[in-house]
């Protein structure tokens, strides 16, 4: 064990990407009921951020601009605390995005691979 070396925040990025993925599908479907937003498509998951997929672009920047992005990242993060097993995660601390269905179909053939690459 000597020069042994190890920074406890190595692990945070980690962490952080499983306490999203342990967010079940049934509680995501429970806040999209929540935030009742017929213009929301889906709320999609990668890596450790979140992204509120809307229909349209001009879905997505009206309602971020009327500050929405804001109110559903902490409506999202009650659901993410308590998967915080270590305490790694912060409110406003994780990223959250606004896109669209038209932007996924448009530019990145309708398929999450791309997407996400």
């Amino acid at each position: 064990m000597n020069g042994l070396f190890v920074v406890f925040s190595a692990f945070a990025p980690l962490a952080r990407e499983e306490a999203h993925s342990h967010i079940s599908e049934k509680e995501i479907e429970a806040l999209k009921e929540r935030i009742a937003n017929p213009d929301l498509w889906v709320i999609s998951r990668w890596l450790g951020g979140v992204t509120f997929m809307f229909f349209t672009d001009e879905q997505a920047k009206t309602l971020e601009a009327k500050g929405l992005k804001e109110i559903y990242a902490r409506m999202y993060f009650e659901i993410l605390k308590p998967h915080d097993e270590f305490g790694y995660l912060a409110e406003g601390k994780f990223t959250v995005s606004f896109d669209s269905k038209q932007n996924f179909d448009d530019n990145f053939e309708s398929n999450w691979y791309y997407y996400y690459k």
